[in-house]
């Protein structure tokens, strides 16, 4: 009875020793992320460029849950995924394909960070409201 004994706490030992190695993406975040959102600016570098949220024009960015990502209402524009310690969202393809640091993640603003060539651009996001065409 000993052995037996023995050999379940040393396999329970093991199998939590392992489970500490097994990647576990921060759920939380992709429940935050998840959802249609919209550019309220962006700043490359010295230049921020400040969107009209009231111009009647589409601009959003849907992070779907099948870990596909839609630019502008288009079908699908590349996939996504959360680095295993959450502080990084890999975007592959489209206009978006970059690793981005992700600063701020909340229900009210998404905010990340890519560096190409040198330079960096930040993206500030906001929940999606549907445009509004201007009456001519």
């Amino acid at each position: 009875m000993k052995t037996y004994t023995k050999a379940m706490i040393t396999c329970f030992t093991l199998l939590v020793a392992l489970s500490a190695f097994t990647p576990v993406v921060d759920a939380g975040k992709e429940k935050l992320l998840i959802r249609k959102w919209m550019p309220e600016k962006i700043v490359m570098g010295e230049h921020t460029k400040e969107f009209d949220l009231d111009d009647g024009e589409e601009r959003s960015i849907e992070f779907k849950k099948n870990g596909k990502y839609a630019k502008d209402g288009e079908p699908d524009s590349g996939s996504w995924k959360l680095s295993e310690d959450g502080k990084k969202l890999i975007m592959e393809g489209g206009e978006f394909g970059s690793e981005w640091t992700i600063d701020e993640l909340s229900k009210c603003r998404c905010t990340i960070t890519t560096g190409k060539n040198g330079e960096s651009a930040t993206l500030y996001l906001i929940p999606y409201k549907a445009p509004v065409k201007k009456k001519e």
